[in-house]
């Protein structure tokens, strides 16, 4: 049993350095399980990422209507986007 208890807590403490993304998280790590913790968390990055798209979608809207033409390029110097302006 104590094993056990050892072993739970050493995966609890890694599952606490692991999800950090969630603000609340940490509030709430003693109250719940791992499994509610890493659904709270995976939840919380999908939305965070469709609120993301949608701030991206909103940015290029705003570029197609620039009368200046732009080029979203990375390190690499591979084209990511352009408006057709550019």
């Amino acid at each position: 049993m104590v094993i056990w208890e050892c072993s739970y807590y050493r995966f609890k403490y890694q599952l606490q350095k692991i999800l950090t993304a969630s603000p609340d998280t940490e509030d709430l790590f003693k109250f719940l399980s791992a499994t509610s913790l890493v659904r709270r968390e995976i939840l919380y990055l999908q939305e965070t990422s469709q609120q993301q798209a949608i701030e991206l979608q909103r940015q290029q809207y705003i570029l197609e209507l620039d009368p200046i033409g732009y080029l979203h390029i990375d390190r690499d110097n591979q084209l990511l986007w352009c408006n057709r302006q550019a």
